[in-house]
């Protein structure tokens, strides 16, 4: 699997961690790469560039994830629209990856609120919460 969350709230701007679930056998495996990609199907065609964005080695990780860093305020590339993932070994980038669809988190939040907001806790356990939340959307949506 792959994920990554904008930590980035300027509009066209990212940053943040793609994180890649390592494989169970990595006997042939030396390292991730990760991609700026133009489609979903993670192949090389896809990429950007032939220049990955990080490539960690296996060597050395403790964690059942690789993660590649997208450094703060990084701008978009007009054309991407999903980060690739490939694992590495001295023969190359896999020929099929991972894709994750980039969403660029730009801090324009709604201007709508909810109605009618209710809550009721049935959680029996002191310092605990638990229940359903209920609301009821707005008559207008816009904005």
């Amino acid at each position: 699997s792959i994920a990554f969350a904008d930590e980035d709230a300027d509009p066209g701007e990212l940053g943040g961690r793609i994180t890649v679930q390592r494989a169970i056998d990595e006997s042939d495996v030396t390292a991730y790469s990760c991609y700026w990609g133009s489609s979903a199907t993670a192949v090389a065609s896809s990429r950007l560039s032939a220049t990955p964005i990080e490539t960690v080695p296996t060597a050395g990780l403790a964690s059942s994830y690789a993660v590649c860093q997208v450094g703060m305020n990084s701008l978009l590339p007009g054309a991407a629209t999903h980060f690739l993932a490939f694992s590495v070994n001295a023969d190359g980038d896999m020929r099929t990856g991972l894709s994750f669809e980039i969403l660029d988190r730009t801090m324009d939040f709604p201007t709508v609120t909810v109605q009618g907001l209710q809550f009721t806790d049935i959680d029996l356990d002191m310092g605990e919460i638990g229940g359903p939340v209920i609301w009821y959307e707005p008559a207008n949506t816009a904005g």
